[in-house]
Order: C-alpha cells, then sequence, then structure tokens
C-alpha cells in the first residue's frame, strides 16, 4: 500500500448528558499514536456536557443539536462531517484503548463494509 492509499480515520462521538464521560472519550482519541479525525456531537444535552466539548473545540470538530434526536441522529449528524476512508462510532461513555486506532487502519481492507472489536471490560 502506498502513502496515498493509506486509510484514515473518522470517530464519531455522540453525546447526551454524559459531561463526566466525554473528556475521557476524546482524550483516548486525542492521544492516539496516528491522526484521528474526531467529531464530537452533543444532542441537546441538558447538563454541562457543552462546556466539556468545547474546552476542545479547537483539537476536534463539533455539532452541538438544537433539539433531541437520539443516538441515531446524533450519529448521522456526525457522519455527515467525517472525511475518513474509515469511520467509527464512539459512545460517549467509552474510550478508545492506547493503539486502538493504529490497530483499525492496520487492519483495513479495501471493500470491506464492516468491521467488529471487542470490547474490553475494566
Amino acid at each position: 500500500m502506498t502513502v496515498s492509499e493509506q486509510p484514515t480515520l473518522s470517530v464519531v462521538i455522540a453525546n447526551y448528558n454524559y459531561e463526566k464521560f466525554v473528556g475521557a472519550a476524546i482524550e483516548s482519541l486525542l492521544s492516539q499514536d496516528v491522526p484521528v479525525q474526531i467529531i464530537v456531537v452533543d444532542d441537546a444535552s441538558t447538563d454541562n456536557s457543552v462546556e466539556v466539548i468545547k474546552a476542545y473545540a479547537d483539537q476536534v470538530i463539533t455539532v452541538f443539536l438544537e433539539e433531541n434526536r437520539g443516538q441515531g441522529g446524533g450519529l448521522n449528524a456526525g457522519f455527515e462531517h467525517a472525511t475518513g476512508t474509515l469511520v467509527m462510532f464512539l459512545d460517549a461513555d467509552d474510550f478508545l484503548l492506547p493503539g486502538g486506532a493504529r490497530t483499525v487502519l492496520d487492519h483495513y481492507k479495501p471493500g470491506a463494509a464492516i468491521y467488529h472489536y471487542r470490547m474490553q471490560y475494566g
């Protein structure tokens, strides 16, 4: 695979009232050892999630929905901004382990429609 054929990864985080967790989800993506496009969608949270997300506005793409659309609506809103070869959806109360983005990119196969990875419980 040549440099121009290297896949890229966009990660969409859909958030609703997870102010206690969304920062850790974002940090886990910012700390990856490969570049990742990070899109954080707030689905009209009523807690302080928006303030947490805004603290990362210079490092991530932010989407603030004015009315709650549910998880699917939030993911779709984020997907509209994704430019990566691959798009991953991450819940706001989850995080990506160190090296996770590289693992995803290293297993890229053109034409594959979906990848599944095991969740690790702590």
